[in-house]
């Protein structure tokens, strides 16, 4: 037994849990010698409608992140894959033991803003000038995760039953509003932590 363990132990290491992992493209555009950032509305017709989000989705079998960054965005925005240059990956966000968002920086190869996309995913398109980013200061809350178990829940098993102190998650909650669309949630986690990025590269006389 003690052998075949050892050969089991071997293999790489994988989340007990079902793990979700998320592809998502920052795709940086420039016009008239100005630098901007496309964001989408969502459809109403698809899983979180109406919300700005980045263009990107779910990884399918055998793709990496960085290819399921790429097609989303072709596929979500009518693009070809030379249209993009890829810059490379950005910090991932853990929104959960189970839920991985996996973000990749991209540069649209064409003069100009990207004017086209999938109406069956997208509703309109948002080009957020870096400028106006780099002098936001965004509306930040913090809110407690609350813990939903069904009604059978067999509290009797756990110790102090009802009363057992479960953790619950404490998550940052940023909001920017552009053109009258208000950006939230992960997207604008995501959105955060890059101007971040963008502010460290002005401060050390870097070309953004």
């Amino acid at each position: 037994m003690y052998e075949a363990l050892r050969k089991r132990l071997e293999q790489k290491p994988q989340p007990i849990d079902p793990m979700r992992s998320y592809a998502i493209a920052l795709i940086l555009e420039e016009h008239q010698g100005e630098s901007y950032l496309v964001m989408q509305k969502r459809s109403a017709y698809i899983p979180q409608p109406r919300e700005i989000s980045f263009p990107g989705g779910g990884i399918e079998e055998g793709e990496s992140s960085r290819e399921a960054a790429l097609r989303e965005s072709c596929e979500e925005l009518l693009l070809s894959p030379e249209d993009l240059d890829y810059l490379g990956p950005m910090d991932y966000l853990m929104n959960s033991p189970r839920l991985r968002l996996l973000p990749h920086v991209f540069r649209y190869t064409k003069e100009g803003l990207i004017d086209c996309f999938n109406p069956d995913e997208v509703q309109r398109l948002l080009h957020l000038p870096i400028k106006w980013l780099l002098e936001q200061k965004p509306y930040y809350t913090e809110g407690i995760s609350a813990l939903e178990l069904p009604k059978d829940f067999p509290y009797e098993r756990i110790p102090d039953g009802k009363d057992y102190p479960f953790h619950l998650s404490n998550h940052p909650f940023y909001f920017y509003t552009f053109e009258g669309e208000h950006i939230w949630g992960l997207s604008s986690r995501i959105l955060t932590h890059f101007v971040k990025m963008l502010k460290e590269l002005e401060e050390n006389h870097d070309s953004i």
